[in-house]
């Protein structure tokens, strides 16, 4: 399975503290070198430490050669670069929560999943008690998390 994550739900995984969901639930998601990028830029010492543990173990940096600037969408440099890296990879799922890419990639033809649902999927899945519980706290560090 291919699943490719832009910045956001990364972001919101790393202020949680939670990163690790992505192996449990996936096993390994690739990212475009951008993403990466944009990452590190915000990072704390603590969430920089998480992040190079977790690309050491199950996320996988790949830089894109060519990147598609020809969606219907005016989409950021990031966002093009998930959608190019999916459709070279032929991905199975794309990690987004920015609406309109989000919609792009789903008129595209692929699966979605916003970090909502995303860990929605986790706690069914059994790796985290209550979604809701970790949303209040990505709420009270100012992150915002779309309802989709």
């Amino acid at each position: 399975m291919i699943v490719i994550s832009n910045t956001s739900p990364l972001i919101a995984l790393l202020k949680l503290e939670k990163l690790i969901l992505l192996k449990q639930v996936f096993g390994k998601i690739v990212i475009p070198k951008i993403v990466y990028e944009e990452l590190i830029y915000g990072c704390t010492n603590k969430e920089m430490q998480h992040l190079n543990s977790a690309c050491n173990l199950f996320i996988e940096i790949i830089t894109i050669e060519n990147i598609n600037y020809n969606f219907k969408r005016k989409l950021d440099l990031g966002e093009n670069s998930v959608l190019s890296l999916a459709l070279d990879m032929q991905a199975n799922i794309i990690l987004i929560d920015d609406r309109k890419a989000y919609n792009e990639a789903k008129e595209l033809g692929f699966k979605t999943a916003s970090t909502l649902t995303f860990l929605k999927v986790a706690q069914t899945k059994g790796f985290i008690e209550n979604h809701l519980e970790l949303i209040e706290q990505l709420k009270l560090k100012k992150f915002f998390i779309p309802s989709y």
